[in-house]
């Protein structure tokens, strides 16, 4: 299974550029094994499946920090490294989702300074 900035994923039909990946994400305590279902149902669909820090394959984080504004970073650096472009995001994580959709797009205020 490949590895991207230590996030260890599930890749089917990879090669299938012709729409946007579908991006499974787990929820707690699950993996990209939560998923084979899914994958079955989306025939010529390119699937990309993670395993969020310390689930499945992919490594624990040094600062045990798994809250979801933490790891809605690790998963836009992981499907960058992996060369995944813009994509459709269901899963579980509900919280992650969010996080993806306002944290990764815009820059969050630094701490003390007006929002």
């Amino acid at each position: 299974m490949p590895i991207a900035s230590g996030l260890h994923y599930f890749a089917h039909n990879e090669t299938l550029t012709s729409r946007p990946p579908v991006i499974l994400i787990h929820g707690a305590g699950g993996s990209h094994l939560t998923w084979p279902a899914e994958v079955r149902r989306l025939p010529g669909q390119r699937i990309f499946a993670l395993d969020l820090p310390g689930h499945g394959d992919s490594s624990w984080r040094e600062d045990a920090d798994y809250s979801p504004h933490t790891l809605a970073p690790d998963v836009a650096t992981a499907l960058t490294t992996a060369a995944v472009p813009e994509t459709q995001w269901p899963g579980y994580l509900a919280a992650l989702q969010g996080l993806a959709r306002t944290d990764m797009i815009r820059p969050r205020p630094t701490e003390g300074a007006a929002a």
